[in-house]
């Protein structure tokens, strides 16, 4: 029964938590003597229980897992608590335990009262309880037929609504479990009848519906034109517009279009500034029956060209008749307003206005690194202005800030709801919002009482009334913030700031979901006890947290935000795979055909019914194949004493590598900056860790208010510096460490520093290693660099070669291709295979993905490790490769892989062994197909090498500058592939020589290669894993082998080897077979 227990609450863990790493403590008997068993106390010791939850076991086959964790742990009880804390060199803090954080204690009393000591009264004694160790203990006493459970917990983590949760989830789980045993984890649901109606009907919005009107939205503003035509509609330092003059004047420019030819139900660019012509210009092309194209005079020519041709615009009007050309020639009407405003005046204030169904596109950033146009309309615009009319109690009285650009969204909410309201638009009075007291001040003498701010802005104006509280405006009635989280912090100085007397919401919502889709307004008295609330959802909009699965979480656990209801964007335009993609079929609610967008944020239901957002899934920054979430590490700065701002980056060195920079603002002077790192390893890991903090007076905002990147402090080279440092020792530590100091850029490295976590990657592992080679005078393979990536290890390593090349009296040794990126573990061994190219190091996040449980060996290109050895067809490669497998692992069942080229080789290999009489249980490809070989060339080879040089060193290189690099020679390509930061300065030219050697070897090999197709491959198990760039699904692959099964995941050609899906279905095909 412990066992089923125990598995159990590993299983509300990982659904509550999402680790599926867990250390549970237990404490068990020490009577296993007899003599022991008379004796009055306490004989119990604490033992741990660390579980893995990886690869979606069923609940049965975790049973087995778990029982034998607890089996092992059972075998040493006797050891001393005390005694493991010593061996394990841990640092006692007498707060919490060292080891686990939860336990579960398992105890069996007796079904009927007996006196147990003969002779003796027994006389029951209350104790009070003292305060928890332990963030959670749980206590399961079997007693008369039952399970009675309770659960001790900390009360400044847990309050009790969470744990009478906890506990409902538990017999939920439990009822599940009993049902179907064999049921994997994903597919176990923690909800109660009643909790799936709670969230499903009430806290999703499903229910919160509203009419809307059947007119658009310039038909509702000229509505209200008639209304209030007197009342001022937009204002600036220019002049001003009433309702009735802008109503005419954007009829004029509506019948200005239709009477130049510009037809209805097509796209018109605005690349203004603010200004009251804008105004004019945005309500006539809506009244014109066409939508509009909002583009940034700010922006690049680049990107202005691209938002132009791709959203095929067919007129742009701007202030000075600017035109953005393309390479295709895209033909647009060009409208300088200044110059045809005499034009415009004179057309007819009379129209019929013509209706379409989209209002805008707006281009937001792209994944692909291309922005992408997310389509609104109209009816997602009049739900958003209805509920923001409503909620900001907005009337012909009140005056409204518009300083947002047209091209960020957030200018919707400012510029729609007011001129549909009667109120009054008052626009910011320069190009760029100035320092908070000028702000306040002219805030002040405008009586604007409505402001719409991002969350860096508001926090830099809190500061500056902070220092001087009288600077609050005093028409101000509301501030809206939104854009990134806010801090708890913050909020406090505001609430104090502002007494009450300014109402305050927090919204939340994306381009795709029209601008806004929760708000979330304190009380007064309310306090924040962690993050600030995202609220609840506004009308005729619905929220759904989901699992990985798409089915909801629990109130309180972490899941993806997914947003429906009628304030949904149409898509993306001219893209409808990503449409497709991002805009799913609802599978909460499946009658009706709605959808939802999937947000890719992580967020959860708060008990009240509110919504705290907690960051991003994805990952926004790529280091050295970690994908990593800077929010995270931004939240976990914040979190220290002194810090009130903190703003995380990654910054790339002139070497080509990248490293992650903190930038802080702190409210104490004495705050030392070289404590930082101490206190985050206690928070994070280290590669999330900075490599080096700066100290900010404030932080730096765009005309958007978002943080401006390019106006933070660049940091000093020379100050960049490892966080922990453990002087060398030995002569062959020193000079390791100064080669590594002198490629890296670094200073103070030390023996216990990871060369890939400090800035490394495979292309300075070379010139790491031909300096090594001259210092040392002797030849020290490339892999060593990535089997002993430590610098202590390195340096024992290349002790070890000068002794053997003694040993060997100069006879020069064959050195291996294999290389041991993860040796350790329990499992049966992978074997990867190279793509072309030759190199391993695309491997490293596969390795780490699929955890430290399974031993993972690359084979790289023998041209790396004997000069002069080449393997020049894809037969020889596996003749090799298969020696040096048997070497490691003389036996079956193997485990064989491969990306792109190596999919194929592994796929020869595997066919060699099994005709050998081998087993083979696995086969991992990695998009790999034929269908691009058709056309090589030696500039197709060339710009494949580029092309993935640049993926190597994280660096986006464009097509146009790759042709032109194509046509230079062989030299010059090479020293210009340093200059452009693909390739690290520093790198020699007989190194690139080298590389691009090897690529045009195996690139030629590949291409000579054709599979036979006589009988398929028979393996148990054979993954095929599939890019959203392919240009295939199984394709060949049907005809090669059998037991196909295909896993399309989104990613390219180039990321799919580091997605962290590979390695979990990976381990779950393999643990299903085990």
């Amino acid at each position: 029964m412990f066992i089923t227990m125990l598995s159990a609450y590993l299983t509300l863990l990982k659904k509550y938590s999402g680790q599926d790493d867990l250390c549970v403590g237990t404490s068990v008997s020490t009577r296993s003597n007899s003599d022991l068993e008379e004796i009055i106390g306490l004989l119990a010791n604490n033992i741990v229980l660390r579980s893995n939850l990886e690869g979606n076991p069923s609940f049965g086959e975790l049973l087995k897992r778990t029982r034998k964790v607890a089996f092992g742990a059972f075998a040493n009880k006797e050891i001393p608590y005390e005694k493991l804390i010593e061996e394990l060199q841990t640092d006692r803090d007498m707060s919490h335990n060292p080891f686990f954080q939860t336990m579960l204690t398992y105890l069996v009393a007796n079904d009927e009262v007996k006196q147990p000591f003969q002779g003796l009264t027994m006389e029951p004694i209350t104790l009070q309880k003292k305060a928890s160790t332990l963030e959670l203990s749980f206590t399961i006493t079997e007693q008369n037929d039952e399970l009675i459970c309770t659960m001790d917990y900390n009360t400044d983590l847990y309050n009790d609504d969470t744990i009478v949760r906890l506990l409902d989830s538990f017999v939920n789980l439990l009822k599940v479990c009993a049902v179907n045993p064999e049921i994997k984890l994903d597919d176990i649901s923690l909800l109660s009848n009643e909790e799936e109606i709670e969230i499903l009907e009430n806290l999703s919005g499903r229910n919160n519906l509203i009419n809307l009107p059947g007119e658009s939205v310039h038909e509702l503003f000229s509505q209200q034109a008639i209304k209030t035509p007197n009342a001022v509609a937009v204002r600036s330092t220019d002049g001003q517009y009433t309702y009735n003059e802008l109503d005419e004047l954007s009829n004029k420019f509506a019948n200005f279009l239709l009477n130049n030819g510009i037809g209805s139900h097509g796209f018109v660019g605005v690349c203004m500034e603010r200004s009251l012509e804008m105004f004019v210009v945005i309500l006539g092309i809506l009244k014109s029956g066409n939508a509009y194209v909002p583009i940034d005079p700010s922006y690049p020519q680049e990107r202005k060209s691209y938002m132009v041709k791709s959203s095929k615009v067919t007129v742009l009007v701007t202030f000075d008749g600017t035109e953005f050309k393309n390479q295709e020639n895209h033909d647009y009407f060009n409208v300088n307003i200044c110059n045809i405003w005499n034009e415009i005046v004179l057309e007819s204030s009379k129209l019929n206005t013509i209706s379409t169904d989209l209002l805008y596109i707006i281009y937001t950033s792209g994944s692909t690194g291309k922005p992408k146009g997310v389509m609104v309309s109209h009816k997602s615009v009049v739900n958003h202005c209805l509920n923001i009319i409503h909620i900001f109690k907005l009337d012909p009285q009140q005056k409204v800030l518009q300083f947002t650009s047209i091209s960020f969204d957030v200018a919707i909410q400012e510029i729609f709801p007011t001129l549909l309201s009667g109120a009054t638009l008052v626009l910011w009075k320069d190009k760029y919002i100035s320092g908070g007291r000028d702000f306040l001040h002219w805030v002040n003498d405008e009586k604007i009482s409505v402001l719409n701010m991002t969350t860096a802005y508001w926090t830099n104006l809190v500061m500056e009334l902070k220092a001087n509280p009288s600077l609050l405006p005093a028409n101000l009635k509301l501030i809206i913030v939104g854009g990134e989280k806010v801090s708890s912090e913050t909020y406090l100085d505001w609430k104090k700031i502002s007494n009450g007397k300014v109402r305050w919401i927090n919204d939340f919502g994306l381009t795709e979901t029209t601008i806004t889709a929760t708000m979330f307004e304190p009380d007064f008295d309310w306090e924040p006890l962690n993050e600030i609330p995202i609220g609840r959802p506004l009308a005729n909009v619905e929220v759904y947290i989901l699992d990985h699965n798409q089915k909801p979480v629990p109130i309180g656990v972490h899941g993806e935000l997914y947003v429906g209801g009628k304030g949904l964007a149409e898509g993306y335009y001219g893209n409808p795979d990503l449409t497709k993609a991002s805009f799913i079929k609802n599978p909460v609610i499946t009658s009706g055909g709605s959808k939802l967008y999937k947000t890719g944020d992580k967020a959860r239901f708060l008990p009240d019914g509110n919504i705290e957002f907690i960051g991003r899934l994805d990952s926004q920054i790529k280091i050295r194949g970690y994908r990593i979430e800077v929010g995270e590490i931004e939240a976990a700065i914040k979190q220290i004493e002194s810090i009130s701002e903190a703003i995380v980056i990654a910054f790339q060195q002139k070497n080509g590598s990248t490293q992650l920079l903190g930038y802080i603002v702190v409210n104490n002077d004495d705050f030392e900056v070289d404590s930082l790192s101490a206190a985050l390893k206690k928070k994070l890991p280290n590669y999330m860790i900075p490599l080096h903090f700066i100290k900010i007076e404030n932080v730096p905002l765009t005309i958007n208010g978002k943080v401006d990147e390019e106006r933070l402090p660049k940091p000093k080279l020379d100050e960049l510096r490892v966080n922990s440092y453990i002087l060398p020792r030995t002569t062959t530590e020193k000079l390791a460490a100064g080669i590594w100091e002198s490629i890296l850029e670094s200073t103070s490295i030390g023996i216990s520093d990871n060369f890939f976590e400090i800035g490394g990657n495979s292309l300075l592992a070379t010139q790491i290693i031909y300096r090594a080679n001259n210092i040392f005078g002797i030849n020290v393979p490339l892999k060593s660099l990535f089997e002993y990536p430590i610098l202590e290890d390195w340096a024992k390593e290349i002790d070890r070669v000068k002794i053997n090349s003694l040993k060997s009296h100069q006879v020069k040794r064959f050195e291996k291709s294999i290389v041991r990126i993860q040796s350790k573990g329990n499992n049966t061994p992978i074997f990867f295979v190279h793509p072309v190219g030759g190199t391993v190091s695309c491997y490293f996040s596969l390795a780490h993905n699929l955890g430290i449980e399974q031993p993972f060996y690359a084979f790289q290109d023998y041209g790396f490790v004997n000069e002069g050895f080449e393997l020049d067809s894809i037969d020889s490669m596996v003749e090799h490769y298969i020696k040096e497998i048997f070497e490691i692992q003389p036996a079956g069942p193997y485990r064989i892989g491969g990306w792109s080229m190596g999919g194929f080789i592994a796929y020869e290999i595997a066919k060699r062994l099994k005709e050998s009489g081998y087993e083979v249980s696995q086969l991992i490809i990695i998009d790999s197909y034929l269908s691009k070989k058709v056309n090589r060339n030696n500039d197709s080879i060339v710009y494949n090498f580029i092309k993935q040089l640049s993926e190597l060193s994280d660096r986006k290189i464009d097509d146009s500058l790759i042709k032109n690099l194509i046509n230079l020679r062989d030299l010059d390509l090479y020293q210009e592939l340093i200059n452009v930061g693909i390739v690290p300065q520093g790198t020699s030219i007989e190194d690139i020589t080298r590389l691009f050697v090897v690529y045009k070897r195996t690139a030629n090999a590949f291409h000579n290669y054709n599979p036979s197709q006589n009988d398929k491959l028979d393996i148990p198990n054979t993954l095929l894993f599939r890019a959203d760039d392919s240009p295939e699904n199984e394709g060949i692959w049907q005809r090669l082998v059998k037991n196909l099964s295909l896993k399309n995941l989104n990613a390219n050609h180039f990321t799919i080897v580091h997605s962290p899906l590979i390695g979990a279905i990976v381990n779950e095909e393999y643990t299903a077979r085990k």
